[in-house]
């Protein structure tokens, strides 16, 4: 299999599977706009802030969840959190 691929209570989690929410997809596609036209480092560390609000919402979201044992919705929280993660990964190279 290519990619990394998790199971948690029998269900499999590809991680690098294609995400097709539109909402998530525009959103990352704001963010990343958002970090390339940041004038300085206080713009940048702004976007980042709110990378971390949303990780912090989404992996309270995601833990709600699991808790219900509602797996899609807790895979669609870990996708989430994966493209937060990476553009906040992209902040801080530009930092």
């Amino acid at each position: 299999m290519d990619g990394f691929v998790s199971w948690v209570k029998g269900v499999v989690v590809d991680e690098e599977q294609t995400v097709s929410d539109p909402e998530l997809l525009t959103e990352i596609m704001e963010i990343r706009e958002s970090v390339e036209e940041a004038p300085d480092s206080q713009a940048l560390n702004q976007i980042q802030s709110r990378m971390k609000e949303k990780l912090e919402e989404t992996s309270g979201s995601f833990a709600d969840a699991f808790r219900r044992r509602n797996f899609d919705e807790a895979v669609t929280c870990m996708q989430r959190m994966t493209y937060y993660q990476r553009a906040s990964e992209e902040i801080l190279k530009k930092l």
